[in-house]
């Protein structure tokens, strides 16, 4: 039918007459209310938090019906409640607001009780034959809950399982994190309900675990969240435990130190006797051992930086040893007459691993002028090294007592000396050593290494100052 409007024609006051007309672009569409509308059709909402939902029957048009409606099939995970004082009006005439129970919009409150992806579905008492309108609603978590196992008497190496709450999921990809320490992954199942980490040192507090989501959804609704269970805090490691080859190396003599536990070495660590870097030429195929030569002089407690636990290679340690101490021995070495010359001169094998070194401690005459590329007056000690490719060094010299040494590099024929930098800077007395330098890009090809002596043979007056050393010591370590 045609929805009529009317009004007073005022021009015509006397007669009063009313002027009606016909509007066709007022079309009442009264029937045919076949449609349950939700508003939202999907929701999200949290655990113990709540969505509105409102409801319609309506026709093609959007015009809507009075009418209630049945809820049904509500999911273990949500609850839905009638919202009985939504839109009250006056009804009969009264001067009291009135919520009627059948109207042409109803609400209702869709609260999340589990995680999860939940259905309900609405059918309209009006019109029992309309369609039922199906809702979904996902439903994501606050928290992880108690999600750790164990929470205490743990070790640094132990597993801690966090486990996700029925209904959630984690990624192959989520981080795991702690209030203190740090840990390491160590497997996810394969349905990604479970992360297996391993803690370190220190670890404590609840867990923050990335790129939760809700196992209906994939990946929607993807979060961060925290367990409501925390770990006792694991011990820290306080000393390391040590082996040592010897207590008591010679000058310049290698020995072993073997770290005990799960500690191990990498290219960063330091092996400190008294306080002063030892040089590590090597290490086991485990790296639960280590192969050095101490500094001469360097006598006292054994310590460590930059080791790691096996299972936690990423975070450096310092350490004490377990009351291990060395003591360097100062006999001098014996002279080695393959070092006067070019020809006999020993073979060094530069160490190939970054953070590695080899250490030569010699002694010499020093009677071989010629043979020292027109640096020094007195004379040299020399090596000879192959270098198979491309590299960089840094480069540490020391002797005994206050005599004037510089460390040279020769040519394959004993010529272009170069004192790399910094390898003669200083003069004589103990303050011109140690001499230190770098090497940087050297290309492939034969050197010598030239320890270089001055002394009255040089220009120097004759004193304390110009006898012979009777050790030095040099170590290049591969960078």
């Amino acid at each position: 039918m045609k929805r009529m409007a009317c009004g007073t024609a005022a021009t015509i006051a006397l007669a009063g007459l009313a002027a009606c007309f016909s509007n066709p672009a007022l079309d009442l569409n009264t029937d045919n209310f076949h449609i349950v509308q939700p508003t939202p059709l999907v929701m999200f909402t949290k655990v113990g938090d709540s969505i509105q939902l409102r409801l319609r029957l309506v026709n093609d048009v959007n015009n809507g019906a009075i009418t209630s409606f049945v809820i049904a099939g509500v999911g273990s995970g949500i609850s839905v409640r009638y919202d009985d004082k939504f839109r009250p009006y006056y009804l009969g005439g009264g001067d009291t607001l009135v919520v009627p129970v059948d109207k042409d919009i109803q609400q209702y409150y869709v609260k999340g009780l589990a995680p999860g992806k939940w259905t309900f579905s609405a059918t309209a008492t009006a019109n029992t034959a309309a369609p039922a309108a199906t809702m979904t609603v996902t439903v994501e978590a606050i928290n992880l809950g108690a999600a750790l196992s164990p929470t205490s008497g743990l070790n640094p190496g132990d597993v801690v399982t966090i486990t996700a709450p029925a209904g959630t999921v984690f990624s192959q990809t989520s981080a795991v994190t702690f209030e203190t320490g740090t840990v390491v992954v160590d497997s996810r199942s394969a349905d990604s309900t479970q992360i297996r980490v391993v803690v370190g040192p220190g670890v404590s507090g609840v867990a923050t675990v990335t790129k939760v989501g809700t196992a209906a959804n994939g990946v929607i609704g993807v979060q961060t969240l925290k367990t409501t269970s925390a770990l006792t805090a694991v011990p820290n490691i306080t000393v390391a435990p040590t082996t040592l080859s010897t207590a008591t190396p010679a000058l310049g003599a290698t020995m072993t130190v073997t770290l005990g536990g799960s500690l191990r070495f990498t290219s960063n660590s330091v092996v400190n006797i008294d306080g002063t870097p030892a040089w590590i030429l090597s290490t086991s195929a485990d790296s639960s051992a280590a192969t050095i030569v101490p500094q001469a002089g360097s006598d006292g407690a054994v310590s460590y930086t930059g080791v790691v636990l096996s299972f936690l290679n990423s975070v450096g340690l310092a350490l004490p040893s377990d009351n291990k101490t060395v003591t360097v021995g100062n006999t001098p070495p014996a002279v080695d007459p393959n070092t006067a010359a070019r020809a006999t001169a020993p073979t060094v094998v530069l160490a190939a691993d970054a953070g590695r070194s080899i250490v030569i401690t010699g002694a010499g005459t020093f009677a071989n002028a010629g043979q020292c590329g027109g640096v020094s007056g007195d004379g040299c000690e020399l090596y000879k090294f192959v270098l198979t490719g491309d590299g960089n060094f840094d480069i540490f010299f020391q002797w005994q007592g206050g005599s004037d040494l510089g460390l040279y590099r020769l040519n394959s024929t004993g010529g272009g000396a170069s004192a790399m930098g910094g390898c003669d800077n200083g003069g004589q007395t103990s303050a011109g050593q140690p001499e230190e330098c770098s090497v940087t890009g050297l290309a492939a090809g034969t050197y010598y290494f030239s320890v270089q002596f001055f002394g009255t043979g040089s220009g120097y007056p004759p004193s304390a100052n110009t006898v012979i050393p009777t050790w030095y010591q040099f170590a290049v370590t591969t960078n």
